[in-house]
């Protein structure tokens, strides 16, 4: 029997406005704790909650100098901000069963032949 508790899933940009799923988190924070601020800036993450299907595009909440464009949030320079962009049912519960199904560790090999097969 599957929970039906809140979830999250961290998805990373794979071309265009393209996103695809990666793993499966507790909480938002457990999330974007490793996130760096050029990645938040360019767009690279969305956040997928599960079972709601609601899809967050993560954004900085202000900008930082050069140097400091590749820090983390936890140096208080800039923390990431959740912005709700909509819902897709379908999509987010297809990513939590994949993800619910598949080893929780993925190798980095696996991650790249899936964002090329997905992209063909």
């Amino acid at each position: 029997m599957k929970s039906e508790h809140n979830c999250f899933i961290h998805a990373e940009k794979v071309s265009g406005n393209e996103y695809t799923a990666y793993e499966l988190h507790d909480s938002i924070k457990a999330i974007t704790n490793n996130y760096e601020y050029g990645d938040v800036y360019e767009g690279k993450y969305q956040i997928w909650e599960h079972p709601s299907g609601t899809i967050f595009k993560i954004v900085t909440d202000r900008k930082v100098a050069d140097n400091d464009y590749y820090s983390d949030p936890d140096k208080g320079l800039w923390l990431p901000k959740i912005v709700k962009t909509g819902i897709d049912s379908q999509k987010v519960t297809e990513a939590y069963e994949r993800l619910i199904s598949s080893p929780m560790e993925t190798s980095l090999i696996e991650r790249i032949k899936r964002v090329f097969k997905k992209n063909k």
